[in-house]
């Protein structure tokens, strides 16, 4: 057939032209196997790379802990909040008396319960509570005024004692968050780093563990004990509960905020008594 206006000619398509052989259009399981385990091999490979380029963005931080026996999170590895920051509340390494029983209750609070107290409060608190920077504050006379006066507005409502062995050191920390530990020291002891001197006690939180040993929170920093250090020094072990205080009557509340302002004043008069000084 000649097409109008040009010197080519247009052959007609027939049907049997438009035929494909059968063959060329069949596909195989065999060959759906490959494709798609091609493409599984394509997209692992994509992972691993994104997975690559952020380990290189961001890469993994140690915490800055002296003598951290670093491992990967696991049974016996667990860094507790050794990335964050705390405060010395007055109590200056290596120093084991003055107000470390209180100091150890605004670490768990801080640690548990995300509480960031004020160092003068916790000051004021422990001169309430009986305290006095020469002998300290009795682990009971911190029990009773938790229970009864609060602590930035948290009350103690029960003590668990537990097991010093390493197996219920590690299950408590995993279930608690937190411990509050008493550490007694014979002749040579140490605290991680730190020499004591025999006698005496102190007041640590254990938020954490590595196989070394468990990572203790006092003195404003996170330490790594040993667990010889620890099955020598650690005399108390105790998990502790508590709740924010509720008042039921509007006379219960009204005491109760007269209680906190007249607290806050004291520690900003004492801020300002110390700042002068300065």
């Amino acid at each position: 057939m000649s097409a109008l206006g040009s010197g080519r000619t247009v052959r007609a398509v027939t049907p049997a032209a438009r035929a494909v052989a059968p063959s060329a259009l069949t596909v195989t399981p065999a060959a759906c196997t490959a494709t798609l385990a091609a493409l599984v091999v394509a997209l692992v490979c994509l992972g691993a790379i994104a997975a690559a380029a952020v380990a290189a963005a961001h890469p993994a931080r140690t915490p800055p802990v002296r003598g951290l026996d670093v491992c990967r999170a696991g049974p016996h590895c667990d860094y507790g909040a050794a990335y964050e920051r705390f405060s010395t509340w007055g109590n200056v390494a290596p120093r084991p008396l003055g107000d470390c029983t209180l100091a150890a209750a605004a670490d768990w609070e801080q640690i548990v319960l995300g509480v960031h107290a004020h160092a003068a409060a916790i000051r004021s608190d422990f001169t309430r509570a009986g305290g006095s920077v020469s002998t300290g504050l009795a682990q009971a006379a911190l029990w009773s005024y938790w229970q009864h006066e609060g602590i930035e507005g948290i009350y103690l409502t029960a003590v668990h004692g537990y097991a010093a062995d390493r197996t219920d050191v590690e299950s408590a920390v995993r279930t608690f968050a937190a411990l509050i530990v008493e550490l007694s020291f014979a002749s040579d002891d140490q605290l991680a780093q730190y020499q004591l001197l025999p006698g005496e006690l102190h007041d640590v939180v254990v938020d954490g563990f590595t196989p070394a040993g468990p990572l203790v929170v006092t003195w404003g920093q996170t330490l790594q004990m040993t667990w010889a250090q620890w099955d020598q020094e650690a005399s108390n072990v105790w998990a502790i509960t508590t709740t924010r205080l509720r008042v039921r009557s509007r006379r219960r509340r009204v005491a109760h905020r007269r209680r906190v302002a007249h607290r806050r004043r004291v520690a900003r008069a004492g801020a300002g008594s110390r700042a002068r000084e300065a």
